[in-house]
């Protein structure tokens, strides 16, 4: 089955957040159902405002039945209506109305859950964990999730403002530490913050959160986010990743970002098929596609990479991570004219130091060497403003150049910065060619461990 993202009928549109938020809970509690598969979130939102025949979505899904509904909020005060169908003929399974106060929410979760798997003939746990019992702190947590998945710079800070508050109102709210702790990763591994300053919140945050829930499998994928971006042993993720797909198989989230933590291992050919099988339970999420187009740029299948990339940009034009490895994809297939474009894109929208990277890195690769310098000279002074940029920004240019000297450099300064094998992943490729160099060759098995 797939859940939908609840249309927002209040006259507030800001409420939006409430009712994606919502859906993706009871998405969430459907998940945990033995025998019962769920499209993945980000393939069912990609939905969102479009008017799409459900007989479409359920090709499209690979499902049979579809959960749809409408939230209506005034004040404290909430109309909401679901709808389960048979999108194969389009005939009503059950519908229901709820009129409820929103503290009462956590209730009406669970008799919509609860309801949809009586009607599948299901089973529900019956007694379903719940991180806070604050109506106030959850709807905080919602907005904090709404501004992550958007994934820029502002909205990550608004995205930690919101998780604050809920820990403020709930201070053993064990997701909303691992919100916190997922955005000073994601401002790390964007090079928005250095490890310095990003690792002992985002340490924190996790800690907290494994201490209060540590089979939830949010907190688990957070905790393996922190370990493989902010911790010299990096490897210990591992355990985390596994654990958070042991107890939610069908996150496509972990999925692919345990197929990144492959990739940086050496190990290709289970980074391969853990990125084919996180694309396969989210076909219609640009994250997923962009993160599994990463890895396969880090284990050199460039032609899957381009494909990944591609699909990633059908699915969400201008998607930053899609136009960054559409062009290193291209590069890594010797097009490398075709790749300026994507790149040049990617940083114009961002501005983050990593796509000024990997621009950098087109521009040397396609023989634009007084353009890659100049993107050199960019970073330079946007660090000399007071700016935090991150040495591996600068690396990845120098790999373009072919620079040995400053490759080493700037190799050395990125290790003392505590880098993250992640950060590297989807260029490491084209790092490799340089092991020939034996102080080069030191670090990379410093880093990587092979």
């Amino acid at each position: 089955m797939a859940v939908l993202p609840f249309a927002n009928l209040s006259a507030d549109k800001e409420n939006e957040y409430f009712s994606d938020g919502l859906a993706e809970e009871i998405l969430n509690s459907l998940c945990q159902v033995e025998g019962l598969h769920v499209a993945s979130r980000n393939s069912s939102f990609s939905f969102k405002g479009r008017n799409t025949e459900l007989g479409e979505i359920a090709n499209k899904l690979h499902v049979a039945i579809v959960l749809e509904g409408s939230v209506r909020r005034a004040g404290n005060r909430l109309r909401i209506t679901v709808q389960l169908v048979d999108a194969r003929n389009g005939s009503s399974l059950w519908s229901e109305r709820y009129d409820r106060e929103l503290a009462d929410i956590f209730e009406t979760q669970d008799d919509i859950a609860r309801a949809v798997t009586e009607r599948l003939k299901v089973t529900l746990d019956r007694n379903p964990t719940r991180s806070t019992n604050s109506p106030e702190a959850y709807e905080l947590y919602l907005k904090g999730r709404h501004f992550w998945h958007q994934r820029s710079q502002p909205m990550l800070h608004a995205a930690i403002q919101q998780f604050e508050q809920a820990i403020r109102i709930d201070p053993q709210y064990a997701l909303a530490y691992a919100g916190l702790a997922d955005c000073y990763v994601i401002l790390r591994a964007f090079g928005w913050l250095s490890g310095q300053a990003s690792r002992l919140p985002a340490h924190a945050a996790a800690t907290k959160a494994m201490a209060l829930a540590p089979s939830v499998w949010e907190v688990n994928f957070a905790q393996a986010l922190y370990i493989v971006h902010l911790e010299s042993a990096w490897r210990g993720a591992e355990q985390y990743f596994q654990k958070a797909i042991d107890i939610n198989p069908q996150s496509s989230l972990a999925q692919v970002y345990y197929g990144l933590f492959l990739s940086a291992t050496g190990r290709s050919e289970e980074a391969a098929k853990q990125a084919r099988l996180a694309c396969e339970l989210d076909p219609l999420s640009p994250i997923t596609f962009g993160h599994a187009s990463s890895t396969l740029c880090a284990i050199g299948h460039f032609d899957a990479a381009e494909r990944a990339a591609r699909h990633a940009l059908e699915l969400q034009p201008d998607f930053v991570l899609g136009l960054q490895n559409c062009g290193l994809a291209l590069c890594g297939l010797g097009r490398n004219a075709e790749a300026i474009e994507p790149l040049a894109r990617a940083a114009v929208l961002s501005r983050a130091p990593v796509c000024l990277g990997h621009l950098g890195f087109g521009y040397a690769r396609g023989g634009q060497v007084e353009d890659a310098r100049r993107v050199l000279r960019e970073l330079d002074e946007r660090g000399g403003r007071g700016e935090y940029i991150p040495a591996f920004a600068a690396l990845t240019i120098n790999v373009g150049l072919g620079d040995v000297a400053a490759i080493r450099d700037t190799f050395a300064k990125s290790l003392t910065e505590s880098v993250s094998p992640i950060s590297l992943c989807n260029g490491s490729h084209f790092l490799k060619n340089f092991q020939t160099d034996p102080e080069i060759d030191r670090m990379h098995r410093q880093l990587f461990g092979w």
